[in-house]
């Protein structure tokens, strides 16, 4: 988490946008539990994780297109594909 702040407010004092993912919700075997963070910018990973490697992959080709709009709620499930949510409802 210290990793975290530090980066985002490093990435602050330059006016970059960043994206946070957060694991809000896990059930069965997961790589991460509820509270897990990534912290990107539009260049790279910037510290964090949020599973074994599957999800940054997705979170960082998708995530500032996906949230142009605003914040989203993601879901992923093992047996099918991601749910993207607007707002935070979910």
């Amino acid at each position: 988490m210290q990793d975290i702040v530090r980066s985002w407010s490093e990435l602050r004092t330059r006016e970059q946008e960043v994206v946070l993912a957060t694991v809000v919700a896990a059930s069965g075997s997961t790589y991460r539990r509820p509270g897990a963070r990534l912290l990107l910018s539009a260049e790279r990973w910037i510290a964090g994780g949020i599973s074994g490697g599957c999800l940054e992959r997705d979170v960082l080709g998708k995530a500032w297109w996906r949230t142009r709009e605003g914040p989203l709620v993601v879901t992923y499930d093992s047996t099918s594909r991601a749910v993207w949510r607007p707002g935070g409802r979910g």
